[in-house]
């Protein structure tokens, strides 16, 4: 589970830490902190960084249960945060001129699958249609599902298009 931020962590945060929290409910995860707490963890990874402009990531992972044990409930969830200078995904040339966008035939993991509402680190299946449109000369990739529904591609939040239908 994750979610990131580029800019200042407090315009946003609460939005942002709320919807991280919502996600961490829907997998079954605890980050041990609340809104509040994890606010002020990432303005702290800013402010230690010296950055105007940051990527900031808080990621909770379900962690490991006891020894022999296979039940993710005894898992000892853990939650790290941290911050980098913020870097476009598109080079200067390339939002100058725009993307060369590929269409991909593999489909987005399916929302029976995957809640596509809650931020995760599911990239797979956006990480080999990447791939193939790399190979094919593009820039960049999108994903559709089952019904042809357009689907945002890499560095997304990996939602529907509500507009999107071809």
């Amino acid at each position: 589970m994750t979610s990131s931020r580029c800019g200042t962590v407090r315009s946003s945060a609460s939005t942002r830490t709320e919807r991280f929290l919502r996600s961490c409910a829907r997998f079954r995860l605890d980050p041990g902190r609340d809104a509040e707490g994890i606010v002020d963890i990432l303005t702290g990874c800013v402010r230690r960084a010296g950055l105007r402009s940051a990527y900031v990531e808080m990621v909770c992972t379900r962690g490991q249960p006891a020894w022999g044990s296979r039940d993710p409930r005894q898992a000892a969830n853990q939650f790290y945060a941290f911050a980098v200078p913020y870097v476009w995904i598109a080079n200067e040339e390339q939002r100058r001129r725009g993307l060369n966008v590929i269409v991909s035939d593999v489909q987005r993991i399916p929302a029976a699958s995957v809640d596509p509402t809650a931020k995760n680190y599911h990239w797979n299946d956006l990480t080999m249609g990447l791939l193939g449109a790399l190979d094919a000369g593009g820039d960049t990739v999108l994903l559709t599902d089952a019904r042809a529904t357009w689907w945002k591609g890499r560095a997304s939040t990996s939602s529907p298009s509500a507009a999107a239908r071809w």
